[in-house]
């Protein structure tokens, strides 16, 4: 039998955001900088120069922030077994010269 558990103590309370996020959030408030609103910038930019497949990039980057990634599916087909196979060898017989 295991012991019983016991009320978590220390390390991070939840929801509380981590250091260095917090970090580089605040140095990007301070420069004005939004990263998404630059991606945006470059992704039309390449778009319009005909460079699709930098456009193509840096849309799917911003996909993940708007929708959810799609899991592969394993796709599953039952397959009737094969009909037994009856291999019968023999001698092969060399015809004759006449």
């Amino acid at each position: 039998m295991s012991a019983p558990r016991r009320a978590k103590t220390g390390g991070r309370t939840i929801g509380t955001k981590n250091k260095v996020s917090a970090s580089v959030r605040d140095r990007l408030n301070v420069l004005k900088c939004d990263p998404i609103e630059q991606l945006v910038i470059i992704a039309r930019q390449a778009q319009a120069n005909d460079d699709l497949q930098l456009a193509v990039t840096v849309y799917k980057d911003l996909a993940a922030y708007v929708a959810p990634k799609q899991k592969a599916i394993e796709q599953v087909e039952i397959v009737a077994p094969p009909e037994q196979l009856e291999v019968i060898f023999t001698r092969a017989v060399r015809p004759q010269n006449p």
